[in-house]
């Protein structure tokens, strides 16, 4: 009955100090409460939403469930579910709101592509970081070494984190040089195919259907796999398997 009364606010309606970006915001309690008066309202979001107390003291209810509001204490609500807020001036601490869809596209995308230092080309596989960088990741790297050396639950997936954290910190700390050669149209074009084959390779066996995913000519695709790369001293082969024309593509011999 209460969802048809109940206000709903999407995350664009709680853009606070400009810091929505890409389906999530974050916010200091304080900025929060100054921008949304209504809080004490019983109301719903369309997103995720996180709060989590530093100080001060109130309730808030939770699908009309109350709660006594205390410093160290995360409050968190999925879309949907009904809450209200009253806490005292004194309050501090941090609010975080994201879309159901935020997460999404960062897991399913092939997100390490985007590292020039992982794309496997020589010249950016050697990387001398500023000092204030290095700082930055000392830190980082003392984390991966502690949880690895850990037996708590979902270890894995907080090393993922970790290591994805370190290469955030390394990637923005890269220098921007001007590039010195044109881009090697054969080596994209092969290297787009080696990235289909890692994602597709259960569809599509034919060379045919990566060409028209590169949106390249078949002969032109098969012609630039037999031959080597810059770097490489072989090239792919394209053979036959299963007794059908198939793929079958070779990377050894190529150093980047």
């Amino acid at each position: 009955m209460y969802h048809r009364a109940t206000p709903v606010s999407n995350i664009c309606s709680l853009t606070t100090d400009g810091l929505e970006q890409q389906g999530v915001m974050v916010s200091r309690l304080s900025h929060y409460f100054g921008a949304h008066s209504q809080l004490h309202i019983p109301h719903r979001h369309s997103f995720y939403h996180l709060i989590v107390f530093t100080q001060g003291e109130g309730t808030c209810s939770i699908d009309f469930t109350e709660f006594p509001v205390s410093p160290n204490q995360v409050y968190a609500m999925v879309p949907g579910q009904v809450h209200a807020l009253s806490v005292t001036e004194e309050a501090q601490g941090f609010v975080i709101n994201f879309s159901k869809g935020f997460f999404y596209s960062f897991l399913l995308r092939p997100y390490l592509e985007q590292f020039p230092f992982l794309t496997g080309v020589v010249e950016d596989s050697v990387i001398t970081l500023p000092d204030k960088v290095m700082r930055e990741i000392i830190p980082a790297l003392e984390g991966l070494l502690k949880e690895g050396q850990q037996k708590e639950i979902q270890k894995t997936d907080m090393m993922c984190v970790l290591l994805l954290q370190l290469f955030l910190l390394i990637n923005r700390g890269l220098v921007k040089k001007p590039s010195k050669k044109s881009v090697n149209t054969k080596s994209v074009i092969v290297r787009n195919f080696q990235s289909l084959v890692e994602h597709h390779y259960n569809r599509f066996r034919l060379p045919k259907d990566y060409a028209a995913l590169l949106w390249n000519c078949n002969v032109l695709l098969e012609t630039f796999l037999r031959q080597p790369l810059p770097g490489c001293t072989t090239g792919f082969h394209i053979g036959k398997e299963s007794g059908n024309q198939g793929l079958n593509a070779s990377f050894s011999g190529c150093k980047n």
